[in-house]
């Protein structure tokens, strides 16, 4: 998928159980493999990247090959239907060299919420 001047916007949707939103923490990787657009390069476009319509982090703009991983907050995830959005920042009139950015995969890991409590020792 890309997210371009002429459609900013790309959702990664996945659905979470009740048991698997509250037993496990969620990183989300992806990365850059492309952008171009009008006129002579380097392109590197800004973008960032929300959850359920929740900020969560912007790029100025990064070079082709860097991987993005992103800490998911466990109060901006529910259980159902949950959607990663990838908006383009960069210039939107094609004229004013407005490009695109494309990634490669979209992965979502997940490890153990720590269990255990938490003692302070003096």
């Amino acid at each position: 998928r890309a997210v371009t001047f002429a459609n900013t916007n790309a959702f990664v949707h996945f659905t979470l159980s009740p048991e698997l939103n509250q037993k496990y923490l969620y990183t989300y990787t992806t990365r850059i493999i492309g952008q171009g657009g009008g006129g002579s390069g380097p392109f590197t476009y800004p973008f960032s990247i929300n959850i359920n319509n929740r900020y969560v982090k912007s790029y100025p703009a990064v070079a082709n090959g860097t991987y993005i991983t992103v800490p998911l907050a466990r109060e901006h995830l529910v259980s159902g239907e949950n959607a990663i959005q990838l908006m383009y920042n960069g210039p939107l009139v094609y004229d004013s060299g407005g490009g695109w950015v494309q990634f490669d995969f979209h992965r979502l890991n997940m490890s153990l919420w720590p269990a255990g409590t938490l003692t302070r020792l003096r």
